[in-house]
């Protein structure tokens, strides 16, 4: 039956605005990779740019290329490793380094993770649950456009090794080291300042615990020490919002609770 006038000018609407509603889902999921990332939480409006970086960071790892790798990681790279953190600044370090920052088992975990299987979070895209974190970074001054590369590597393999300084920072009245005491018990150093450093603490506490909670760049580690009714916590700073992200420059925050009281929280530098 064919319509005219008033009704088939409805009609044609119906069918538009169902159009406009279809294209419209289409496009919501234009940035969606797998069922656990969608690109969109890192600013991107589609996965082409992704899929090309994917393509060439994978043969990167299977040719062993130096060369192309240095294209596609972000400068300075971080290494967590059994021993701590450290970073490669140019694609010289790289490329002399290149077994000991990507090496075989490194290489196989990232290799064996199927694109449709990678997780996305606002902190970047993850390879091998968290082994490698992928960003996309965003253009400024001269630079091309946004582009996708290698933020941070955690390597699994490895033993740990000892750790004795766990943090050092200072506050704005407080000089703080957690490090291990001669028992071998994790503890708590705090200088008021300006109390000099050759003087006695002033307050030390032994047999703190140490716990980290997040993973991969996420992860952050949290000593916590009982002072009377006082409750002492340092942590490292892990994953955050923009809008309420740390001071430039800090690396922790010290929370001191008494209970019936509001926390009293301090950037730690």
């Amino acid at each position: 039956m064919r319509h005219s006038g008033p009704y088939r000018f409805a009609l044609n609407c119906a069918f538009g605005a169902l159009f406009l509603c279809a294209a419209g889902a289409v496009r919501a999921q234009s940035t969606r990779l797998s069922a656990s990332c969608d690109l969109g939480v890192v600013g991107a409006s589609d996965t082409k740019g992704f899929l090309t970086f994917d393509r060439e960071f994978r043969a990167a790892l299977t040719q062993q290329d130096a060369g192309i790798m240095a294209l596609l990681v972000e400068y300075p790279l971080r290494i967590n490793d059994g021993r701590g953190s450290w970073h490669i600044e140019d694609a010289g370090s790289l490329q002399r380094r290149f077994q000991q920052i990507f090496p075989p088992a490194l290489r196989s975990a990232v290799l064996a993770t199927k694109t449709d299987a990678l997780s996305c979070l606002a902190a970047g895209v993850m390879y091998a649950n968290g082994t490698v974190w992928v960003n996309r970074i965003a253009s400024g001054g001269k630079s091309p456009g946004p582009r996708y590369l290698v933020e941070s590597i955690n390597q699994a393999d490895g033993p740990e090794t000892p750790r004795n300084v766990r943090i050092s920072c200072q506050t704005a009245r407080h000089r703080i080291v957690v490090d291990n005491g001669a028992d071998g018990l994790v503890r708590y150093r705090d200088w008021d300042t300006p109390l000099s450093l050759l003087e006695k603490p002033s307050l030390e506490i032994a047999g703190g615990k140490e716990t980290s909670e997040g993973t991969g760049a996420c992860r952050h580690w949290i000593w916590t020490f009982a002072n009377g009714s006082a409750a002492i916590v340092l942590q490292t700073i892990g994953c955050y919002e923009e809008s309420s992200g740390p001071p430039s420059g800090a690396h922790g925050q010290l929370i001191v609770s008494v209970k019936g009281r509001p926390d009293d929280l301090s950037w730690c530098f």
